[in-house]
Order: C-alpha cells, then sequence, then structure tokens
C-alpha cells in the first residue's frame, strides 16, 4: 500500500518512488558547474592577426580614416586608382580599424600614392596618408 502523503510534499518528493529518500536541499548549486565553462569562450569581434605589411614587395600605408567614417576597401581602392592613375593592382591587402586603415601598397609606387592621396578627401575627411612603420 503507498503512503499518505502531505499536499505540501515539494516536487523532489513526489517525483521519487516509495523507499528512496529526497535530498535534504535542492542540491541544485552543487550540480551546476560555472557559466564560464558550459559556453566555450567566445572570439573577440575584430581579433584577428593584421592583413597589411605582410606581403612581399608591398609597403603598408597608414589612412586616417576607418570604420568610423564608413570606408569601406572598394572606397580605398577606388581613391587610390583615381586619383594616381594606377591600376588597381598596386593596392594589396587592406585593414580597417574603427579610425585609421593600412593599406598595402606596392613598394615602387608608395611615393607616389603618398604625394597624390594628401589631402584628397574621401567620406568628407581629409587624408594625411603616412608611411607605416
Amino acid at each position: 500500500m503507498e503512503q499518505a502523503r502531505s499536499p505540501k510534499a515539494t516536487r523532489l518528493e513526489r517525483g521519487r518512488e516509495d523507499g528512496e529518500e529526497a535530498p535534504a536541499e535542492s542540491g541544485r548549486a552543487e550540480s551546476r558547474e560555472p557559466a564560464a565553462k558550459e559556453r566555450p569562450q567566445k572570439k573577440q569581434k575584430y581579433e584577428r592577426p593584421a592583413r597589411a605589411g605582410r606581403e612581399p614587395g608591398m609597403t603598408a600605408v597608414f589612412l586616417n580614416v576607418g570604420r568610423k567614417h564608413l570606408v569601406t576597401p572598394a572606397d580605398i581602392v577606388g581613391k587610390i586608382a583615381g586619383v594616381t592613375r594606377l591600376p588597381a593592382a598596386v593596392v594589396g591587402a587592406i585593414d580597417i580599424h574603427q579610425r585609421h586603415t593600412l593599406v598595402d601598397v606596392a613598394t615602387e609606387e608608395v611615393e607616389t600614392v603618398l604625394h597624390k592621396l594628401d589631402g584628397i578627401r574621401i567620406k568628407g575627411e581629409v587624408l594625411k596618408p603616412v608611411k607605416a612603420s
């Protein structure tokens, strides 16, 4: 025969079969592991190695416009090719950051690009290109 249960029986007691004892506490704190172990560590949004400055035959150029100014790689390549009248192939990797951009330019054309882009506007900002160190 089944024993009569009080109407205030806990959820743990209701789910038990006869003869089993309910734990003294709910046991939730012990069974849960820290939140850091439940989820894998999330990568930072912009955590990646630099693209510019790695290609042989290229020199990195620093531009004072970036993501904040809504600049796209097409804007950068278009401005360099349009102003200098050089082919777009002189532009290599482009690394756009929040407030600046690093662009790989063919080493033999760096001085031309720096001279011609100085003072040119892109997305409302006056460019001040400099060779990146």
